[in-house]
């Protein structure tokens, strides 16, 4: 959280510098006799939003204001405008009573920075940032929302991209899917559809009737530093992506089976190409550092459509406790090119699960640490290691659980890898490089 709150301060700053003026809005304002000012506020951010030019600010003092808000009007490279919860207090924007299908937040506009919200309650998404460019959604609470928590895109390519999404909380929304039927969608906490260059980082995403966070027809989004748990279907969703890195994440099950989908936990992070045509057939995305607890398939891929993953490395991840397969990937003949290496795919003693259920070919093996001798030649190579992780507590839920000791197997038993320069806890890697998410 510490890179986060740098950045704030650091986007306040240039704010300050080049802010023409600084708009407030309070519970008690006026939209028709107030000026903006500390003392006259708005009512409402809407109103505000009128006025505003590259490198103002808008403070909204705390308190509950209902209705929608409507951001179409932005900033620069060199002026971006700020909204913002006044400093110490917390501005509630509540979607009870608006119509079906409307948005709490919706924006739209370039250079766009929301920070330190309370989302809530609404019939549609919470932020919707459609058609956003350059914005940065930051430390906001998001909850209770019939579909998305969060959701970036548009209905067409290269419009929505170099957005950044972090330090937000994103919990018990997807809530059209709170029966846990195809009947209610399948809405995401944190969706990123269309959109490029995104980054997903450092956010709390659990206990949505949906997938965690989900990333589809996109280039170049980096998913890193996210807790996920708790969520239905799937806690890290790639589908029809190009050149993703899903770096340094914790994906793991508490045991709520509130979240359970047909008796079990959601998949950790897994692949695909679900939906029409081939573009952004998924290629060249990095899945590294994670360490994913108690899923229903830890890490792998499935067959929606039959395009395959090509080039895609599964690298340096550690996997404990999977409820059927710690690693699975689907039979494709597209599929080509693929890396599994520097994983410790691990299950606890007595377990009716998999290590590996693997039916495609187009996958190399090599350096994994498993329990127990995976099952097959195909999924193993002879620098694997099979014997115990030695793990700091097997079982707890939490990340440093899964560090491992000087006894463990996968100790100095790595591979030196180009495109893995630092653990799940972002230690630089060096020397002889340990299997897992954790660089001894």
């Amino acid at each position: 959280m510490k890179r986060i709150a740098l950045l704030i301060a650091a986007a306040m700053l240039a704010a300050a510098q080049l802010s023409a003026n600084t708009f407030y809005v309070a519970t008690n304002g006026s939209d028709s006799t107030g000026n903006g000012s500390i003392t006259t506020p708005y009512a409402t951010i809407n109103k505000a939003e009128d006025f505003v030019l590259p490198g103002d600010v808008v403070y909204v003092r705390g308190g509950i204001y209902t209705g929608s808000v409507g951001i179409w009007n932005g900033g620069s490279s060199t002026a971006r405008v700020v909204f913002q919860s006044y400093p110490g207090e917390t501005a509630i924007l509540d979607g009870t009573g608006l119509a079906s299908g409307t948005d709490v937040v919706a924006v739209g506009a370039p250079y766009v920075d929301f920070i330190g919200f309370e989302i809530r309650n609404g019939p549609w998404v919470g932020f919707d940032g459609w058609g956003m460019q350059y914005g940065r959604v930051l430390n906001n609470i998001i909850h209770d929302n019939q579909h998305d928590g969060i959701y970036l895109g548009y209905d067409t390519d290269n419009v929505v991209h170099d957005d950044l999404i972090a330090g937000n909380v994103v919990y018990h929304n997807c809530l059209s899917n709170s029966a846990r039927s195809s009947s209610g969608g399948w809405p995401q906490a944190i969706g990123i559809d269309k959109a490029d260059n995104v980054t997903v980082m450092n956010n709390r995403v659990f206990r949505n009737y949906g997938e965690g966070i989900i990333v589809g027809y996109t280039d170049g989004v980096v998913v890193t530093g996210n807790e996920v748990f708790d969520n239905y279907s799937a806690g890290i969703y790639i589908t029809y992506a190009r050149t993703a890195k899903v770096d340094g994440n914790y994906v793991y099950s508490s045991g709520d089976a509130d979240y359970y989908r047909s008796g079990n936990p959601a998949d950790g992070i897994i692949m695909a190409n679900e939906g029409s045509g081939s573009t952004h057939a998924l290629s060249g995305n990095d899945v590294i550092n994670n360490v994913v607890v108690r899923a229903h398939w830890g890490l792998g891929y499935w067959k929606s459509q039959p395009y395959g993953m090509t080039s895609c490395r599964f690298a340096n991840n550690t996997v404990y406790n999977a409820t059927t397969h710690a690693l699975h990937i689907d039979n494709d003949t597209a599929s080509s090119g693929n890396l599994i290496e520097n994983n410790i795919f691990a299950l606890p003693s007595g377990s009716s699960a998999t290590l590996a259920s693997v039916t495609s070919t187009g996958n190399t093996f090599r350096n994994n640490n498993w329990t127990a001798n995976p099952g097959s030649p195909a999924y193993s190579s002879a620098d694997d290691q099979i014997g115990d992780p030695a793990f700091a507590h097997a079982g707890g839920l939490l990340a440093t659980d899964y560090q491992i000791g000087s006894t463990s197997a996968a100790k100095d038993h790595g591979r030196t890898l180009s495109y893995v320069t630092v653990d799940y806890w972002r230690k630089a890697r060096g020397g002889t490089y340990e299997i897992g998410a954790w660089e001894y």
